[in-house]
């Protein structure tokens, strides 16, 4: 945490125009405006608007301001049945869209924009699903299936409509512990499979795009949880390891600067943590614990929408540091 001081008897650096990356607590002189300016710790979550009805597992992608959320599975109805519903937020509330043709729940991929969407996998008791769907604004159109069906892979948003990666997830076929450590890869009309993950790994977390991805939490069978791996597009490396283990975990942002939120370890997890590329570092926690939820969003513009235990509750975080002006007697 940065340590304050009064400013009064300090000398302040004087420069003609704002500094870039200004960090916390960071304060100078405009000499061009002749103001003093300051970088004031604003990072947050604050309470964002409810989604239209409680669900977990379902799949988000787009940003904290145009944001699209999709599928899952509702408390409300009979066990086993799933939601095909889509719904789209504009920064403060949620309005409903196209449903998807396969309604699913469990953990859908999601990937792309808001009026350029994407869904993958999922799944309903008894069945996996390889189903792929794109969205383009208004509804939802059938693509080309993944290789292997699959829930519970590197969830959130590694690329887009014409380019993207999907990594590890569960398939009651996969031995061993059900896992699979696959990685296809999405060119626009095709998924083909590329390197493997180091790990059999579920319930995981992703940022980035299809040639520099992150994935990091979840459920590996070789350790606890903690699991940060980086892609090239060729092959996955092991990076920082994450500070808390969780698994069912929300993941956004880039490789080199992602934010990973949420997740489940016995108890459901509040904790944040911002990735430079190098190490992760704690941030500000959600307000509520949640695993399965969709997230989107930056690194420094985050949404948590949903998830488990049953909630319609929204999150919005702020991150980073801001340019404000001081008066100066």
């Amino acid at each position: 945490m940065t340590t304050y001081r009064q400013v009064k008897g300090y000398s302040i650096k004087s420069v003609a125009s704002n500094p870039d990356n200004v960090k916390e607590g960071q304060i100078w002189y405009n000499s061009s405006e002749l103001k003093v300016k300051v970088a004031p710790f604003i990072e947050s979550w604050a309470s964002g608007g409810a989604y239209p009805f409680a669900v977990a597992g379902l799949g988000g992608c787009g940003t904290q301001t145009a944001a699209l959320a999709y599928g899952g599975n509702p408390p409300s109805t009979p066990p086993g049945t799933l939601s095909a519903v889509t719904a789209e937020y504009d920064g403060d509330s949620w309005t409903t869209g196209g449903d998807l043709n396969t309604a699913r729940g469990s953990f859908i991929n999601g990937h792309g924009t808001q009026t350029a969407g994407m869904a993958t996998g999922g799944s309903k008791p008894g069945t996996y699903y390889a189903n792929h769907e794109h969205y383009n604004g208004t509804s939802w159109s059938e693509q080309s299936d993944l290789n292997t069906a699959k829930n519970q892979s590197s969830q959130a948003s590694q690329g887009t409509q014409t380019a993207a990666v999907v990594s590890g997830g569960l398939n009651p076929g996969a031995p061993p512990g059900n896992r699979l450590n696959d990685t296809e890869e999405w060119n626009g009309s095709s998924w083909s499979e590329v390197a493997d993950v180091p790990v059999n790994i579920a319930a995981w977390a992703g940022a980035g795009t299809q040639t520099a991805a992150l994935g990091f939490g979840g459920t590996p069978l070789t350790d606890n949880g903690t699991t940060s791996l980086e892609y090239n597009g060729t092959s996955w490396t092991s990076s920082g390891s994450l500070n808390q283990s969780r698994q069912g975990l929300g993941g956004c942002g880039s490789q080199t600067a992602a934010l990973a939120f949420g997740g489940e370890n016995s108890p459901y997890r509040a904790e944040t943590e911002a990735y430079d590329g190098t190490t992760w570092s704690a941030k500000p926690t959600l307000a509520n614990a949640r695993q399965n939820f969709a997230p989107a969003g930056t690194a420094t513009a985050a949404l948590a929408t949903a998830g488990e235990p049953a909630s319609t509750n929204t999150e919005e975080f702020t991150g980073g540091a801001t340019t404000r002006s001081v008066d100066v007697s």
